[in-house]
């Protein structure tokens, strides 16, 4: 038989602690708060425990916690069950309104409270208006000798505050951060051009900007708010998509009560996109360069590879490389360029002082090479070619024109000089021909020495050609 036994005080101890806290007296916005009860033993000895009762005021009053029924009850460690109670169950409290939970062990008996406390929480409680301390009563039914349990159970009351809302506290927007919207969630980095979606958590009421840098863009959305969780205390969720290009920074911003607050993250971005790079230093890259657009050196290029592109302009600097140099349209101080196949072309090439040479063909309309040299071991051809005053040199190699002018200096050839395809010297001979002529002509006076004389000639022949020997002496 179990004895009975009066107890004065509560054996256990009990901590509140709100969610939100501190916790607000509410507003029209405000989402419904938990209380969070442990409930621990501070003594030395065990102390067993058949049913703990909660009280939670309702009204419009200060010294009321709710201001309407409603809530669930559950507790942490699964050994309890926590109910709401009906409304016409007093048990003994003050007068008013009251929102009832009961906790009781899942075995039904009684549950040892020693070492290792236990914790409930209540949840979805609709707080008061009004601000002011509230008072829950507990009810617990305790002993330490399983064979003396008290007739009634001890009440013991516990102030919960409710503190005046501020307009808005500056720290109710949180957790701004972004995060990739197609690449895995958690990658350090994102490639270029992918969608990153910004997360942050404030209250609905207010009005957020989001300053991008330069390479995002923004990814219009039709969802930009989602409701937050019981916990999150009126925030909700907001979102904005992007699409980066390089390492870009976010700043969200919102103004409170007068005063602008300024939350940012950064997201960065392999292989980035820039629309410029200005380098103080030196400049490395230790794979391949692709430049699509204009290349311009203020001093030196040196290039120890090959160079190609479409439009490569060293403007008054030099282009030096111990490779090859090759695009459609090249350009170095005046225009001129080199074809695909390596010739090269154009209305005005200009060496200055210093030497063009090749081992293929000089090609032109107009081609000059001033008081220089044209050296080559190929063939120069041209419909103009000049040097000194105008002569033509031909496809053939032949040197024609209709006045051939070598200056101080010698022509030589080992072909034949002719005029109009007669023979004008071959060999060690000049020849001088004698057309068809009725009167007067060119006749032999002397053979022995190539003498000649004009004569009349009747002879009718129709040319006669005479020799003048190189070696003859016109004293003989």
């Amino acid at each position: 038989m179990t004895a009975t036994t009066t107890v004065s005080s509560p054996l256990l101890d009990y901590a509140i602690i709100s969610d939100p806290y501190p916790l607000y007296a509410a507003d029209a916005q405000s989402l419904p708060a938990t209380l969070n009860i442990t409930v621990s033993n501070g003594g030395a000895s065990t102390v067993y425990c058949r049913e703990i009762l909660f009280y939670l005021p309702i009204g419009t009053y200060a010294q009321s916690l709710l201001r309407a029924k409603g809530g669930e009850g559950k507790e942490n460690s699964g050994n309890w069950t926590v109910t709401r109670l009906q409304d016409d169950v007093n048990g003994g409290l003050p007068k008013g309104e009251y929102a009832k939970f009961k906790a009781v062990p899942k075995s039904g008996e009684m549950v040892a409270v020693d070492k290792t406390g236990v914790t409930f929480s209540l949840t979805g409680l609709y707080i008061s208006t009004v601000p002011g301390t509230a008072r829950i009563e507990i009810r617990e039914t305790t002993t330490q000798d399983l064979t003396k349990w008290p007739v009634n159970p001890v009440f013991t009351p516990h102030k919960v505050p409710k503190f005046p809302r501020p307009a808005v506290p500056a720290n109710v927007v949180c957790d701004f951060h972004a995060k990739p919207a197609d690449v895995v969630e958690g990658a350090p980095d994102v490639a270029r051009g992918a969608k990153v979606t910004l997360h942050w958590r404030g209250p609905s009421n207010l009005s957020y900007t989001v300053l991008a840098g330069s390479g995002a863009t923004e990814v219009p959305t039709e969802v930009a708010t989602e409701t937050g969780e019981p916990h999150s205390a009126g925030n909700t969720n907001h979102y904005k998509t992007y699409c980066v290009q390089r390492d870009t920074a976010f700043v969200l911003s919102y103004t409170i009560a007068g005063a602008t607050y300024h939350l940012s993250t950064t997201v960065t971005v392999k292989d980035p996109k820039l629309d410029g790079l200005t380098c103080a230093g030196n400049l490395t890259a230790e794979s391949a360069v692709t430049l699509k657009g204009k290349v311009t050196a203020q001093k030196d290029l040196d290039c120890r590879g090959a160079i190609t592109g479409s439009s490569l302009d060293a403007g008054t600097g030099s282009i030096t490389t111990s490779g090859t140099i090759k695009g459609s349209a090249l350009k170095i101080g005046t225009s001129y360029g080199i074809d695909k196949d390596g010739a090269i072309t154009g209305s005005s090439l200009d060496a200055g002082s210093g030497n063009i040479t090749t081992s293929g063909m000089v090609k032109g309309s107009s081609l000059d090479a001033g008081a220089g040299d044209i050296t080559t071991s190929g063939t120069i051809k041209g419909s103009s070619l000049k040097i000194g005053t105008s002569y033509g040199i031909d496809k053939d190699g032949a040197i024609t024109g209709s006045s051939l002018d070598a200056g101080s200096g010698n022509i030589t050839t080992s072909g034949k000089v002719s005029d109009n395809g007669e023979i004008l010297r071959f060999g060690d001979a000049v020849i001088i021909r004698n057309q068809h002529l009725d009167k007067t002509g060119l006749n032999e006076d002397n053979k022995a020495n190539g003498g000649v004389s004009l004569r009349n000639i009747n002879s009718g022949n129709a040319r006669w050609w005479w020799y003048l020997d190189r070696s003859y002496d016109p004293k003989r």
